[in-house]
């Protein structure tokens, strides 16, 4: 009886000294991602979730660093002490018996509230009711998930202001459903999001327009609302075989666009030694209504999708060169901005021309785009740089 005995205490101290390690290496685990979580590591995997208003990087790695050390200070002065005196007392098995109902109960939880979740996110969608501008106007397509539906004009009330969207036969916004671009003649071809589509402007208040109104030339806007980097690339891609005299291509870059690439309600692109590759939309944990409350919250990614843009990037101005033209990206800015080592690794660090445009705050009302008159700089500096021909990052 007294050897059982001294082999169930032999026992338990193992076991306490076991979990007072595991509960103590999390705790060390975190500090040490705190040490590393900087500014630059926010750049990288946290702030290209944020919206164009949000580019807080400073602020965001300021809040995990403090989260990390909090949890660091938990885990070793509460819970370290009271898992492991728990074990001594009781014996791991009968902890994890013990620890198993509570495990269901979460498990149960997370299912129930999945099935909230989806069902109040399924009456927000409701067709009745307002919806996205690409899902208004636009359509699914295999390759780039969505576009703009062909030879259609559509009037939508934005921001206040009534708005036509024409739609010419090759899927671009224009100035009327049946101006469709002249091959032949001299072309600027526009990518990148709603920014550039020109959300809550008249045509002719969307930067492609006033460059190409500025420089005399025949513009081709290619941009969607909500695309990422990887759409736009695509869409870019498939347009400059049909351009005969290529000028430039205008890519617009917002951190955001990066985070869509993570999306998998679209084909992902993928670049094998100059090779490109569609990988299937599919669905994930992303597509969960808990996964998307969770992205909202925690707003992290690997960094891999950094260097998926980076090579998107370079891609862009190969196949620019190769048809004589220029490559041109914008990154506009909304009165601040924190990105300054994401904007150097994807544009300084490659030689890949990017001005980067101080718009302020003027956005349309209650709407998180940027006004006619903060549209106008944007272009203004675009028809500088093009005009100039410099290189580089430009502010």
């Amino acid at each position: 009886m007294a050897a059982g005995s001294m082999t169930r205490n032999v026992s338990r101290r193992v076991e306490r000294s076991v979990t007072e390690f595991v509960v103590g290496a999390l705790a060390a685990a975190a500090w040490l991602w705190a040490l590393r979580a900087d500014e630059r590591w926010c750049q990288r995997h946290v702030v290209i979730g944020h919206w164009a208003l949000d580019d807080n990087a400073r602020t965001v790695a300021r809040n995990w660093r403090i989260a990390a050390i909090v949890m660091g200070f938990v885990l070793l002065g509460a819970v370290r002490p009271a898992l492991a005196g728990w074990v001594s007392r009781v014996g791991l098995r009968k902890v994890f018996a013990a620890s198993a109902p509570t495990c269901a109960a979460l498990i149960l939880a997370l299912v129930t509230s999945e099935g909230i979740l989806e069902y109040l996110r399924s009456k927000k969608h409701d067709p009745t009711a307002v919806l996205w501008t690409e899902a208004r106007i636009g359509q699914p397509d295999p390759r780039y998930g969505w576009v703009w539906q062909p030879s259609r004009a559509t009037i939508l009330r934005v921001a206040g202001r009534t708005i036509e969207y024409a739609i010419n036969a090759d899927h671009d916004r224009a100035r009327s459903v049946e101006d469709v671009p002249d091959r032949s003649l001299p072309t600027i071809l526009f990518t990148g999001e709603s920014i550039t589509v020109g959300h809550g402007l008249a045509w002719d208040e969307t930067f492609p327009a006033i460059v190409g109104q500025a420089l005399g030339l025949q513009v081709v806007n290619l941009a969607v609302h909500g695309y990422g980097s990887d759409q736009a690339f695509l869409r870019l891609a498939d347009a400059l075989p049909r351009v005969d005299r290529p000028v430039a291509v205008v890519t617009l870059f917002m951190p955001c666009m990066m985070w869509r690439m993570t999306h998998t309600n679209h084909p992902q692109v993928s670049l094998d030694a100059g090779s490109l590759t569609l990988i299937p939309a599919t669905k994930s944990w992303r597509d969960l209504a808990i996964g998307q409350l969770w992205l909202d919250v925690v707003r992290y990614d690997s960094d891999a999708v950094v260097t998926r843009a980076a090579a998107l990037f370079r891609e862009t101005v190969r196949l620019a060169a190769d048809r004589g033209a220029r490559a041109l990206f914008v990154r506009p800015y909304f009165g601040k901005r924190e990105d300054g080592a994401l904007i150097d690794q994807l544009f300084t660090r490659q030689g890949i021309p990017c001005v980067v445009v101080d718009i302020g705050t003027e956005v349309l009302p209650l709407d998180y785009h940027p006004d006619a008159k903060a549209t106008r700089r944007v272009a203004e500096a675009v028809v500088n740089l093009l005009s100039s021909g410099s290189s580089g990052v430009t502010n």
